[in-house]
């Protein structure tokens, strides 16, 4: 009896090593898994992000404000930078703000930790986010934000073909050169996280624009999202769950050792 013991134990320190969000059962894996909700290219350079999945701790985030020309970027000489998640992992709804871009002695990062270049942003320009060995190496496409078209539809070779972003949802469309802006639309009451998504990309009823002087969305709004159905448990709260299962059957193995003894 002593051996189920231990493995009942051994189960309890495993399912602990899971329990907390953000930990080692959570990852951003899909295209949407993270949205763009704040642009900023006056001053300093800014912009804002919510995680629409929960992130573990060790997910490493990219950002290229490069143009994507189907198969690769069109070029390597603006910015490319890397954020790491960092702490505990962050929870589905956070908002983390990107400020001060454009100055290496500058740039903060809300949570997390930055890592790379800088990041120059401009009229008639873009960034995108992605998953990949390097911030010029996409693998999987996130989100993506930019004040230009063309960008998007293909002219000058820029396009979105190859990234499985899509305009109007995951890929977010603001008014060609302006200069900032800020989603305004609602952040509770939603049934998913990813019934966001087209929300956000809703530029012309949800969100508040500027053909200058971005700074005045500064700082950006970090009001958390949050999503109202109990869907399918994430790993971390089965893992909670399973916890409290397993110590209730130990404290019953338990009583029944020191009955036996009795």
């Amino acid at each position: 009896m002593q051996s189920v013991g231990r493995v009942l134990l051994g189960f309890v320190t495993t399912a602990c090593a899971c329990a907390a969000p953000g930990d080692c059962c959570a990852d951003l894996v899909n295209v949407g898994d993270l949205a763009f909700i704040g642009f900023n290219e006056d001053g300093f350079d800014d912009f804002a992000i919510v995680l629409l999945a929960d992130a573990a701790a060790t997910d490493v985030v990219r950002f290229n404000d490069n143009e994507w020309a189907g198969a690769g970027f069109n070029g390597l000489s603006e910015g490319e930078l890397s954020w790491t998640v960092g702490g505990t992992g962050l929870a589905a709804g956070t908002v983390v703000t990107f400020n001060s871009m454009n100055s290496a002695t500058a740039m903060s990062v809300s949570s997390g930790a930055l890592s790379g270049g800088t990041m120059s942003l401009n009229s008639f320009d873009n960034i995108f986010a992605f998953l990949g060995t390097n911030a010029t190496t996409p693998t999987t496409f996130l989100a993506a934000i930019s004040n230009d078209v063309r960008i998007y539809d293909g002219t000058n070779s820029q396009t979105l073909a190859g990234t499985g972003l899509s305009q109007g949802t995951t890929a977010v469309l603001l008014p060609d050169s302006t200069d900032g802006g800020q989603y305004t639309g609602v952040r509770s009451g939603e049934t998913a996280f990813a019934d966001y998504v087209a929300l956000i990309g809703n530029t012309s009823t949800n969100w508040a624009t500027a053909p200058s002087n971005g700074t005045q969305f500064l700082p950006f709004n970090t009001t958390s999202f949050q999503a109202t159905a109990a869907s399918t448990p994430e790993p971390a709260s089965l893992s909670l769950m399973l916890l409290a299962m397993t110590m209730g059957a130990l404290r019953r193995w338990s009583t029944a050792q020191r009955r036996r003894a009795a």
